[in-house]
């Protein structure tokens, strides 16, 4: 039954609550610190402490000292007026933001549910079993970009599957179809203006909306695949100059063109990273073949096979994301919120197929089930919070017990300086500037960096058990510097069955104290400070 067709109760019931979850989990955000927290991760505060600056007429900056372009320009741009209307700053911002994530979650959802063509009730299932999962939940509503991304990709797909895009060849004497063509603009243009906006809210989705088009793209009326392949090049155009714009007003702002937080995580190609990524680009030709093979399944209706080419259209993307990611920085898989347009793939493959038999619809549901409730049984144990518990008392002793005139920076300082409600410089690059990346980074002399930039303070939590300085300590020449304040705490991280004891340490330069290295050496870290 696709979406066009009269719907049972038990159908529209899980359409609703599809929709309602991702909006009821933003409004427990906003008004709940702990669940804050809990769909947060750190680079969430990163936006929201440089949308504070844009608001304030600061500029581009996230520590207030130099100009960054180390974001996805749509989601920045939101949350910096979200800013300004609201007034809002610090840890309450990233509220308002997951409470914003949710409602476009939600809105994406109902595009996809009303997709034509579309089985709605297993569409509806696989959302609402993806949402109640908390870490499925976390992949959009987390105050990143990931939502944004999300719901351009479902409202293209959605007005991609009831048009024509793809030009048809005919003589000048057919004026019996310039109707047709004047319905068409309206979907054509809102088509062309969301490959406009895809690559703005996650720059990987410049190869999103091509992809989409020579997929899914209507292709009746015996007109040939090569109006596809044109159609889809016209499209990739437009993302392309998107982009390209974006790339050309960020260069005029931070001097930088490409987003450092890009730069920043690519090492150069590697020789495994190309075998992963032959593998991924192996498995992106088979899921392409196998789609273009299941066309010819009589049990599927027109609309549902453009829905199973969407969906696999973006599993493709992500196969192609990932290979990218394998390539130039060595990772076997992208990073978890890289996967938010995926999603809409999940939703669109389930929606296409035919019903199931009672039997593996029952299965289905207990494995469903088993899932949501392991997530849950995870994240609500009291230790699977501490770290970002630990971060927040920390950024509060750090308002309290440090100089108000102090030069501070650290590598994980998201939540810190949101709570704290001090400038901190952020040393891993991913919102600092070219210049630092550069200079500092890539040439390993971040210690004279720091000294030249006047930092005397440096925040991060540390691993009790540590048996030595890390690299990146000893590169900053950290290990002479002195412990103020060491602040035990004790969490589990979702890669890990077990907790681990950490110190969020407080180091000054010359300051009283032992040193870094003395304490790590020793194994008195954790004993250290007041």
């Amino acid at each position: 039954m696709d979406s066009t067709a009269r719907q049972s109760p038990a159908v529209q019931a899980a359409s609703v609550a599809a929709v309602l979850v991702p909006v009821l989990i933003g409004i427990v955000c906003v008004a709940s610190s702990s669940a804050t927290l809990a769909y947060s991760i750190d680079d969430t505060f990163y936006y929201t402490r440089i949308a504070e600056h844009i608001a304030a007429g600061h500029g581009s900056t996230y520590d207030g000292m130099e100009a960054t372009n180390g974001y996805h320009p749509l989601w920045q741009g939101v949350l910096a007026v979200l800013a300004l209307v609201t007034g809002a700053g610090g840890l309450k911002l990233g509220s308002l933001a997951l409470g914003f994530s949710g409602l476009l979650t939600a809105a994406g959802t109902g595009a996809l549910l009303t997709a034509p063509g579309i089985w709605r009730g297993r569409a509806a299932g696989a959302a609402l079993a993806f949402f109640a999962t908390f870490y499925g939940g976390k992949l959009l509503i987390n105050g990143l970009e990931s939502a944004a991304a999300f719901l351009f990709c479902a409202l293209f797909v959605r007005l991609l599957v009831a048009a024509d895009v793809a030009p048809e060849r005919r003589s000048a004497a057919d004026d019996g179809r310039r109707g047709d063509d004047v319905r068409q603009r309206g979907p054509l243009a809102a088509l062309i203006a969301l490959a406009a906006l895809l690559p703005l809210a996650r720059i990987e989705c410049v190869a999103l909306t091509p992809l989409l088009v020579l997929f899914a793209a209507e292709n009746s009326g015996g007109r040939p695949a090569r109006d596809r392949v044109f159609a889809a090049a016209a499209f990739a155009g437009v993302s392309a100059l998107s982009l390209g714009a974006w790339f050309i007003a960020s260069y005029a702002l931070t001097g930088a063109a490409f987003p450092v937080s890009g730069a920043i995580k690519i090492p150069g190609p590697s020789v495994v990273g190309g075998v992963v990524a032959l593998l991924w680009l192996a498995l992106a030709a088979l899921v392409t073949r196998r789609t273009l093979q299941r066309d010819g399944n009589a049990a599927m209706s027109a609309g549902q096979r453009r829905i199973r080419r969407a969906g696999a259209a973006i599993f493709v993307w992500y196969l192609l994301v990932a290979a990218a990611n394998a390539l130039l920085r060595g990772r076997l898989l992208p990073e978890f919120w890289y996967g938010a347009p995926a999603v809409a793939a999940v939703i669109l493959l389930a929606g296409s197929g035919t019903p199931a038999t009672p039997g593996r619809r029952a299965m289905a549901a207990a494995a469903i089930a088993l899932l949501v409730a392991l997530s849950w049984a995870h994240r609500l144990r009291p230790r699977s919070l501490g770290a970002e518990r630990a971060a927040v008392a920390f950024g509060h002793i750090i308002a309290d017990q440090l100089p108000a005139d102090a030069r501070i920076a650290g590598w994980d300082v998201g939540i810190v300086a949101a709570a704290s409600g001090r400038q901190i410089s952020q040393l891993g690059g991913l919102v600092h500037s070219l210049r630092y990346k550069e200079e500092c980074v890539d040439t390993g002399e971040l210690a004279r960096c720091l000294a030249e930039d006047g930092i005397d303070w440096i925040v991060q939590y540390i691993p009790c058990d540590a048996a030595r300085l890390s690299e990146r300590y000893e590169v900053a020449g950290l290990g002479a510097w002195n412990v103020v304040i060491a602040e035990t705490a004790s969490w589990q991280s979702a890669r890990s069955l077990r907790a681990g004891r950490y110190a969020f340490t407080a180091l000054h330069r010359g300051g009283a104290g032992p040193s870094l290295e003395s304490v790590v050496r020793e194994g008195t870290l954790c004993q250290s400070g007041p």
